[in-house]
């Protein structure tokens, strides 16, 4: 296995999101088999991309809404030499194709399609994912991972942390829009289900918290690619 550039937007040390700690995961087993160099978007040059070419690394790139244009057209011209693991909707202006029929968005919503079609490969989270961008952007690279990843010591935690539960809802309080809030409140209240409004907590505070609930209510407002916090819920034992 050739070494490794890897570059995303931010890793799990800047944002515990389900991309970044899947990409912590990933990371981790490819620097049991290869040197991996860690890069940000936004401070990933042209200089990098040389050197890098030079010293024969691939790159593996995922989230890249801060990589520069001189950098992506300069990738595209390797594209053998890079792969995308997709985590959500970049190839689309707002990132959701939820808000349109089918999930196929008007050919003006459509963005990076070059990037997506010059890369040797694109890691799509479920076969759903892979077959709503294969309907956007018509391509033929696309590979469904089908699967999240967990580390040895997650899955022990997740295991561990099974206990007796309350009556309650957990509702994930989450400041970015698309993740409902306020939809799982109104869910909750108008089934009269008793619930709790939790702030994001790191990933083992959230699990163990998370063990406790009888229910986990959430209600996302764009398609979700591979929900890992349903999985970790259902993992749980949460209805």
């Amino acid at each position: 296995m050739k070494n490794i550039v890897f570059i995303s937007d931010f890793f799990e040390k800047h944002l515990s999101g389900g991309a970044e700690i899947y990409d912590s995961v990933l990371i981790q087993e490819l620097e049991k088999k290869t040197k991996v160099a860690m890069f940000q978007s936004h401070e990933f040059g042209i200089k990098h991309v040389d050197f890098y070419l030079s010293h024969d690394y691939n790159f593996v790139i995922t989230n890249f809404v801060n990589l520069s244009q001189e950098v992506i057209k300069r990738l595209q011209a390797v594209g053998e030499r890079y792969i995308i693991i997709e985590h959500d909707h970049k190839y689309l202006k707002n990132r959701n194709p939820s808000v349109f029929k089918g999930f196929k968005a008007p050919p003006q919503f459509i963005i990076n399609k070059t990037f997506y079609s010059s890369a040797k490969k694109v890691f799509c989270q479920s076969e759903k994912h892979r077959s709503v961008i294969h309907q956007n952007l018509n391509i033929n690279n696309l590979v469904s991972l089908s699967c999240s990843l967990w580390s040895k010591e997650q899955l022990e935690l997740i295991r561990a942390s099974i206990t007796e539960k309350n009556d309650r809802a957990y509702v994930m309080n989450d400041k970015n829009p698309i993740k409902g809030v306020e939809k799982s409140i109104k869910i909750c209240e108008s089934k009269g289900i008793p619930y709790d409004v939790i702030n994001k907590l790191p990933h083992k505070e959230f699990i163990e918290k998370l063990a406790k609930y009888d229910k986990f209510v959430f209600f996302p407002k764009t398609l979700e690619t591979f929900s890992r916090v349903i999985l970790e819920a259902r993992m749980l034992g949460c209805k």
